[in-house]
Formats: C-alpha cells, sequence, structure tokens
C-alpha cells in the first residue's frame, strides 16, 4: 500500500510488505551520511525507497526529515518532471534505488503488487 504525504507532493509511504517485495527486485544501496540523492532542480534518474536512517528534503533550509519508507522522486522519474527539493541522507542510510527500466520491467510483468502501488502513486 502506497500512502501520499500531505505536506509534500510526490512524497508517499509504503507499507512494510511492499517494501519487502522491492527488495526482492532492486538493489539496496548504503549511504553515508550528508550524501545528496536527489538535486533540486534535476529529473531523477530513479525513484527512492529509505529503509534505515534518515533523509532531509530541503531548499534552502531543511523542510522536513523522511523516516524508513518513504519514497521519493517516482512521480518526477515517470513524468520527466524536475525535483523541487534537495534530498540529502542526514543520517546513515540505506536506499532502494528504483531505476526506470527496472521498475517498468516490474509493473508491466513481474509482480502485482508493486504495478498496482506504483500506477496509484503516478496518476
Amino acid at each position: 500500500m502506497v500512502k501520499k504525504s500531505n505536506e509534500l507532493p510526490g512524497i508517499y509511504f509504503l507499507d512494510l510488505k511492499l517494501i519487502e517485495d522491492l527488495v526482492k527486485y532492486f538493489p539496496v544501496r548504503t549511504y553515508l551520511a550528508e550524501s545528496d540523492i536527489i538535486y533540486k532542480g534535476h529529473i531523477p534518474h530513479a525513484a527512492y525507497v529509505l529503509t534505515e536512517g534518515t533523509v532531509q528534503m530541503a531548499k534552502k533550509k531543511a523542510i522536513v526529515t523522511l523516516l524508513p519508507g518513504a519514497m521519493l522522486g517516482a512521480r518526477e522519474l515517470f513524468r520527466n518532471n524536475i525535483f523541487r527539493f534537495n534530498a540529502k541522507v542526514a543520517s546513515g542510510g540505506k536506499v532502494i534505488i528504483l531505476d526506470r527500466s527496472s521498475l517498468n520491467e516490474a509493473i508491466d510483468h513481474q509482480h502485482e503488487a508493486i504495478r498496482n502501488s506504483f500506477l496509484a502513486a503516478v496518476k
């Protein structure tokens, strides 16, 4: 299941079952604190799901801190829109990297839960 954030458009929260499914299909990367994930003004190359640690969303200063289960960049990835915030790992964390081609493959052929969740999220 995917829930939209009311505070930040384009941020979604995934339930534990969906995260467990994603880990089976997509790589997980460990980031050091202060690592940038997405830059304001760029179209993301992938969507990201935080599984450990925290990510700070900011324009000039921190706006909100995201916790595990947060997904960012999916809407911008599929719509080819720029990301409106900087996303930086605030504490060392692990992130599932959902690149466009692998995500399209999962949506089209492999996993019904992933397809249904992401199609609902990016409408």
